[in-house]
């Protein structure tokens, strides 16, 4: 595993972004934590609307303020990304949480989303976030394992819609 560091996702990184954009394309993956550069049409205007949410300048009621970052090599390779929200709405205390991340599909089973969770935890501490909920699919023994790496503690697990969200506490 390369070291990485945490960058708030920037117009530096727009090479980067399709690059990574189509791999998840190609390997027909979910944008689990990674959800901010699914669809898009402006590269621009996308890195604008995130400086904005991590602002707190929201366009959408329902939306918290976050902010987006990319996990970097040295050399400018992105291995993942990560969200912070910095507060959680109704939804987000069942089922989103205050971090999501994900591993670049070529990146998998490195280490990275382990060190990714643990940076992205570092910030919410930085925010004064002390009790951090991460949430991830039952059936997603990968994320489980990152999270209890990171000591989560299992908390519950809910249905909806055909499918289990574990519901893990870090207590910082």
């Amino acid at each position: 595993m390369k070291r990485i560091s945490l960058e708030q996702i920037g117009l530096k990184h727009k090479e980067e972004i399709y690059r990574i954009k189509k791999e998840y394309d190609n390997n027909k993956e979910d944008y689990n934590g990674a959800f901010f550069i699914k669809e898009f049409e402006d590269y621009d205007k996308l890195i604008s609307g995130l400086d904005n949410y991590a602002k707190g300048i929201m366009d959408n009621p329902n939306y918290v303020p976050y902010t987006c970052y990319v996990a970097v090599t040295k050399d400018g390779q992105i291995v993942g990304l990560g969200s912070l929200r910095h507060e959680l709405n109704d939804y987000l205390v069942k089922f989103g949480g205050h971090i999501g991340y994900s591993v670049v599909p070529s990146e998998r089973k490195k280490g990275y989303g382990t060190r990714i969770l643990k940076l992205l935890l570092k910030e919410a501490k930085a925010k004064g976030i002390n009790d951090v909920l991460v949430t991830c699919s039952e059936d997603n023994i990968g994320s489980k394992k990152v999270i209890e790496n990171n000591k989560g503690e299992l908390e519950d697990k809910i249905e909806h819609d055909n499918k289990v969200t574990c519901r893990y506490w870090i207590r910082m």
